[in-house]
């Protein structure tokens, strides 16, 4: 069994692919680790260009098709192969930093559930940082998305109690899967050092969704994390 597997849903951005999976088996060096790529339906074309990618970043990828439809759907798929009880997840068009593998591994050996590093948006370079505890993350989760979700980690147990990604929320599945994680019993710690470099483009995962339904769908969270903040202080 490995140490550490490393989750990337994928749909599109098979051009990225080279880059991502690069920088992920530069940090997996000298560690016992695995990635497990969950492929969402992608086309043809893509499937193909990603099957070159990742032949020239030489990683060592296991390919996982999803048992559903969607991101959720994927993911959870991703988790159910993996071979570790710890989880890292990562998008393909992200950049994993050296020592990621490093600081995850502080956080699980300390006993935490979740753990959320910050990170480093580019090509226009601005940094992302997590809150500095739960109370501002809780603050947070009332008007944005607290955590960057390519530098967040978890046990496999930890994301199974919690009741994984509901395909319901695709689009915004990671902030809703945040909240309810904030307001459960689960043991989270943040990172100020930075886990990835979070790149922005035109043609993200999370841009290729209805707008409008995604907005009510974000409303919706937005008002059941009032909901637990007003049933936390009585």
């Amino acid at each position: 069994m490995v140490d550490v597997s490393i989750v990337i849903p994928f749909k599109f951005g098979a051009k990225y692919a080279f880059s991502s999976l690069l920088s992920c088996r530069l940090a997996m060096r000298g560690k016992n680790a695995e990635i497990v790529l969950c492929l969402d339906s992608p086309s043809d074309d893509e499937r193909d260009l990603l099957q070159r990618q990742i032949r020239k970043a030489a990683a060592p990828v296991k390919l996982v098709e999803n048992t559903g439809s969607g991101i959720s759907a994927a993911i959870n798929s991703g988790i159910d192969a993996a071979s570790s009880e710890f989880i890292l997840r990562h998008d393909i068009d992200d950049l994993m930093l050296p020592k990621r593998l490093d600081y995850c591994k502080e956080g699980f050996d300390r006993g935490f559930d979740f753990i959320f590093g910050s990170a480093l948006r580019f090509p226009k370079p601005k940094r992302l940082t997590v809150p500095a505890n739960l109370a501002e993350a809780r603050l947070r989760c009332l008007y944005e998305n607290p955590f960057m979700h390519p530098a967040s980690a978890y046990t496999k147990k930890a994301i199974g109690d919690i009741g994984g990604y509901d395909p319901y929320f695709d689009g915004i599945e990671d902030f809703e899967l945040w909240s309810r994680v904030l307001w459960s019993s689960c043991n989270i710690v943040t990172d100020q050092r930075l886990h990835v470099l979070y790149r922005k483009h035109k043609k993200q995962y999370s841009k290729s969704r209805n707008a409008k339904v995604t907005n009510l769908k974000r409303i919706e969270v937005f008002e059941k994390n009032r909901i637990r903040t007003i049933a936390s202080d009585t």
